[in-house]
């Protein structure tokens, strides 16, 4: 299994469990960094933190690993995917180019630093995967092939 889609599931699961406790016991959730909403269950209490005193009456905290990289003073990974210029984000968002990848995966899209809203563009004969469709869908993020 991905260890991507291992990290989201067990996420998840806590996140219903911490749901499934009525009244005031509910988890108080702080996000930090672009926490995808699948990884959270619906009607949880969440706000998103960019502090470490943030955290203060949480009961759980959930963070990106660049996030979590910035919070213990690591530097976050090198991205794969060369940003566009400016003028190139044109349809309501950050672009990314992915056009040297020949396929396309979920974890391709994810970790490319394109935001909810933005653009990935991808080569004429570039494959995607049914996960990296759906991902995109799922985050607003439009794929467009040269």
């Amino acid at each position: 299994m991905d260890t991507d889609k291992l990290v989201d599931a067990v996420t998840k699961a806590i996140m219903q469990r911490l749901n499934a406790e009525p009244g005031p016991s509910a988890a108080a959730v702080v996000t930090f960094g672009n926490v995808p909403a699948a990884v959270l269950a619906p009607g949880l209490a969440t706000r998103a933190g960019s502090t470490p005193s943030d955290v203060e009456g949480s009961q759980v905290i959930v963070m990106t690993i660049e996030a979590f990289r910035a919070f213990h003073g690591g530097g976050a990974a090198a991205l794969p995917a060369t940003p566009l210029p400016a003028a190139a984000a044109c349809c309501g968002g950050p672009a990314v180019n992915l056009a040297n990848k020949r396929v396309i995966n979920e974890a391709d899209i994810r970790g490319s630093g394109v935001p909810k809203g933005g653009t990935i563009t991808v080569g004429a004969k570039a494959i995607l995967t049914a996960l990296a469709t759906d991902y995109a869908k799922s985050n607003s993020i439009t794929i467009v092939k040269q």
